[in-house]
């Protein structure tokens, strides 16, 4: 019997930064080397942890209000899929990756997307090991890369995540996940005081994921 998953589900839009960036005069003007110049260097670092940042709460964010602090966290992947969760495999193999795909199939889902970090990227990329492969004498490059699995419940991507735990897969639709902007990525200029220059960079999104009964996750991979 196929169950529909009709439950709904908020989230919370959660501030990433905001991430201060203070020069003063002097250092607007010296050379340095190996940087052309420094502010517009120190704008790329800033905002790169801005971006990290988020890219680590669509995973790990947990829903949380801090009303006294006036605080708000976006929940992220680990929050919402709930339903088809092994927290008991140590080591994911490709007959524990098709029941998770029966299982979400049979709840009417479909995974089109694995995302993973570089220890179960490699243990998945090693699911048909075993099998013979022919290499020309001409050819001169080796080993064996995984991007899509191929199953009777359809053909998956699998992504490379290096913000990812070692215990953690995820496996879901893309069509289930969007990212939501309020104020998207921005460097904002602030009063100048004295000889120093002054701005910071921030954003605001949260995730809205719909359908968890149609994903899947591992939690105890070692």
């Amino acid at each position: 019997n196929r169950t529909v998953d009709r439950v709904a589900r908020s989230n919370y839009t959660q501030i990433f930064g905001p991430h201060a960036v203070n020069m003063s005069g002097t250092e607007l003007v010296i050379s340095k080397y190996g940087v052309k110049a420094e502010w517009p260097y120190q704008l790329a670092k800033r905002v790169k942890e801005v971006a990290i940042s988020i890219e680590q709460a669509l995973v790990y964010g947990k829903v949380q209000e801090d009303t006294s602090g006036e605080v708000r966290t976006m929940g992220g992947l680990i929050d919402f899929i709930t339903t088809n969760v092994n927290s008991s495999s140590t080591t994911i193999t490709e007959a524990l990756w098709l029941d998770q795909m029966q299982a979400v199939f049979s709840a009417g889902g479909s995974v089109d997307r694995i995302l993973v970090g570089a220890k179960q990227k490699r243990v998945i990329s090693a699911f048909t090991a075993g099998l013979t492969v022919n290499v020309n004498l001409s050819d001169r490059k080796r080993g064996q890369v995984v991007e899509v699995l191929q199953s009777d419940f359809g053909q998956t991507s699998i992504l490379l995540d290096r913000w990812l735990r070692v215990s953690d897969v995820f496996g879901f639709s893309r069509d289930q996940a969007e990212v939501k902007t309020l104020r998207p990525l921005q460097v904002e200029p602030l009063a100048k005081t004295g000889d120093s220059v002054k701005a910071q960079v921030l954003a605001e999104k949260t995730l809205q994921f719909e359908r968890q009964s149609h994903s899947f996750r591992f939690s105890a991979l070692t």
